[in-house]
């Protein structure tokens, strides 16, 4: 397993995250670098950053390359075809990074390779069904059903949660800043609430549901409210054995799972909510550790 090694890597809204592995996935060595905000070729330099760093640390010839961005994908031709946040459109990056490093690039989204991380390196063998819900700046869905990932990950954040109420669309309830502009609302509802300020965090929201804080606790069920309709939809629709909210969201804690799996089995027969297990997951490590894995599965043909 240490005669060639495989970079993956994975660019999300605020960095890009990179690990070296071997031919096992035995991770060798990893690198972070921020975006900043960087997008078109700026993004890109930074991807070509943490592959350049990550190049840096092989012990044995590479063997090939996988890149995980948010978007829809072509993954068959290795082509971005839109990734809003990063301003990539029709980016053939495999070609680039190819002609670039001279070995196979394998480009999925993100989303895609967390769940096939899961699949792969994290699920314990009873789990066949898996579906992970990534919410950052916007809201993903990768799944992987029965040993097999499928290549249709892509945005959902335009779906709304109720059309015929009015309710707006996903990305306007559980998105990173949606998150962060309610919990700023509810603290002007609740004063003295531990969420007043504007440099507010996934640990600040956390820290003061624990402390008993009713704004916090009030956005803790909204959020959990919101996520159990996704995670109904999700489960009527593919009857996963598990689901993964993934991203920077899982610094909020079992609380937020707690909310979601009791929102989930009032809004669905017994039978299909209790089958269903729940975690929360970082997504930028995952989608790393995934596009090692989709590299290694298209290039050897094993996973």
């Amino acid at each position: 397993p240490t005669a060639r090694q495989v970079i993956g890597v994975s660019v999300d809204s605020y960095q890009v995250s990179g690990v070296l592995a071997n031919l096992d996935g035995a991770l060798v060595a990893r690198h972070v670098a921020d975006l900043e905000g960087a997008q078109e070729q700026d993004a890109l330099d930074v991807l070509r950053q943490v592959i350049n760093a990550l190049i840096a640390q092989l012990d044995a010839p590479l063997l090939c390359l996988g890149v995980g961005v948010p978007g829809v994908v072509d993954a068959e031709q290795g082509i971005v075809r839109s990734s809003p946040h990063l301003l990539w459109r029709e980016l053939p990056l495999s070609e680039r990074l190819q002609e670039a490093y001279g070995a196979p690039v394998y480009t999925a989204n993100s989303t895609e390779l967390a769940a096939m991380a899961q699949y792969t390196y994290d699920t314990d063998e009873t789990v066949r069904n898996l579906v992970t819900i990534l919410i950052n700046h916007n809201i993903e869905i990768g799944i992987a059903l029965g040993g097999a990932v499928y290549h249709h990950g892509s945005d959902i954040g335009c779906l709304r949660l109720d059309p015929a109420t009015g309710e707006g669309s996903l990305e306007a309830y559980l998105t990173a800043p949606a998150i962060k502009r309610r919990a700023q609302e509810l603290a002007q509802q609740f004063p003295g609430s531990v969420l007043a300020g504007s440099s507010l965090s996934y640990l600040d929201m956390r820290r003061a549901e624990q402390l008993g804080d009713e704004a916090a606790r009030q956005l803790y069920d909204e959020l959990g409210s919101h996520l159990a309709r996704v995670c109904a939809w999700v489960i009527a629709l593919l009857r996963p054995d598990h689901i993964t909210i993934a991203g920077p969201v899982k610094t909020l804690g079992e609380p937020l799972i707690e909310r979601v799996r009791a929102q989930v089995a009032s809004l669905l027969p017994l039978d299909s909510a209790g089958q269903v297990s729940y975690s929360l997951a970082d997504s930028a490590s995952l989608s790393a550790v995934g596009a090692v894995a989709n590299a290694l599965q298209r290039e050897l043909g094993i996973w």
